[in-house]
């Protein structure tokens, strides 16, 4: 019941980017192997380099006039949401600016809200290893879970247009290349987001770390409280949606947030 604020930390404030209408960025292609370390990012310690930006900007969950890509690195702040957690959650940025409202609706479906209270993107989990992301009816991206290389990772498909619409039966064959990898140590519930158009760049583009940023004084600390930092170019609403996605595979996995295996 009620609303649990969450105060990011440790970026700077985030705009809202708004274009004119009809236009979007373009879409290029993708080249990546699932097989080996190209589908789940390099090995070795997560966090050994910086984020940086994306080759291009990712604004899959855009429409005609709202996209959340900052020219700036942002650091917001999420609570492990579980699939039996129907409160609602606001995010905000340093300065505490409302970015996101999330609640989940069925166990299956978690929806992201702009401050204004209108429903941004949905997203929906068929089974345990398949998420499609939802613009109003239209199908902007599907996540995978994968098992590769004795470790889960979640690979990002961005959709070409004309989306698929709610109801649409996709073959996984027939997906576009992942456009982001996510590979994590889920003991400790630590990942990060690769962007997989550069390989050989082995770009960080986002990725999370538990509690509150160094130096916070903000608001309680709380065992289910991490922080998502965000590369500028990388859309931070499509950023929240994996941390949710993410979030909601941990506690079918039985390893939330707060509860170590």
């Amino acid at each position: 019941g009620g609303w649990t604020e969450l105060v990011g930390s440790g970026g700077r404030t985030s705009s809202l980017g708004l274009t004119e209408p009809g236009q979007r960025f373009r879409r290029m292609g993708n080249s990546l192997s699932l097989s080996g370390e190209a589908c789940c990012g390099p090995r070795g310690d997560l966090h050994d380099r910086a984020l940086t930006m994306p080759t291009r900007p990712l604004s899959v969950l855009q429409d005609d006039r709202i996209h959340f890509i900052n020219d700036q690195p942002l650091t917001s702040v999420m609570r492990g949401i579980a699939p039996d957690d129907h409160e609602v959650l606001v995010v905000k940025d340093v300065n505490g600016i409302t970015l996101f409202k999330v609640q989940r609706g069925l166990s299956n479906e978690i929806k992201l809200y702009l401050p204004s209270g209108s429903c941004h993107a949905q997203i929906i989990r068929e089974g345990h290893k398949c998420w499609h992301i939802y613009v109003g009816k239209q199908r902007r991206a599907t996540v995978l879970s994968r098992k590769l290389v004795e470790n889960d990772v979640f690979h990002v498909h961005e959709l070409p247009e004309p989306y698929p619409e709610r109801g649409t039966v996709t073959a996984q064959g027939s997906l576009p290349l992942p456009c982001l990898s996510v590979r994590g140590d889920w003991t400790t519930r630590t990942w990060v987001v690769f962007d997989c158009s550069d390989l050989k760049a082995e770009k960080r583009v986002a990725r999370s770390s538990e509690g509150l940023p160094d130096g916070s004084s903000l608001f309680a600390r709380d065992a289910d409280i991490y922080s998502l930092h965000v590369a500028a170019g990388l859309d931070v609403a499509l950023a929240t949606c994996i941390g949710l996605i993410v979030d909601d595979w941990l506690g079918l996995s039985g390893l939330q947030y707060g509860q170590k295996k």
